[in-house]
């Protein structure tokens, strides 16, 4: 995916897992419940307080681009993925 970033080629890629946004990504879009809540630069919307305030819960290990199991229990309850860590 970093390749065909750094070759100019637009991705768009839709996940749960802070990790897998590459530096090359610019640009990131929050949803909450299939709604639109943020949309701008990756630096401005991937904070521990704007995503603790999305989730609903406190964010730890971010500059890991881990989101900790409780926190990820209740952001899968949020998205409507009862009993699955990652949907």
């Amino acid at each position: 995916m970093r390749e065909l970033a750094q070759r100019g080629i637009g991705i768009l890629l839709v996940t749960h897992h802070l990790a897998d946004v590459i530096p090359e990504i610019e640009r990131v879009v929050l949803l909450s419940q299939g709604r639109i809540v943020a949309d701008g630069p990756k630096d401005e919307l991937l904070t521990a307080e704007r995503l603790a305030a999305l989730f609903g819960a406190p964010v730890e290990n971010l500059a890991a681009g881990w989101l900790l199991p409780p926190l990820l229990k209740r952001f899968a309850h949020n998205l409507r993925c009862v009993d699955r860590l990652a949907c």
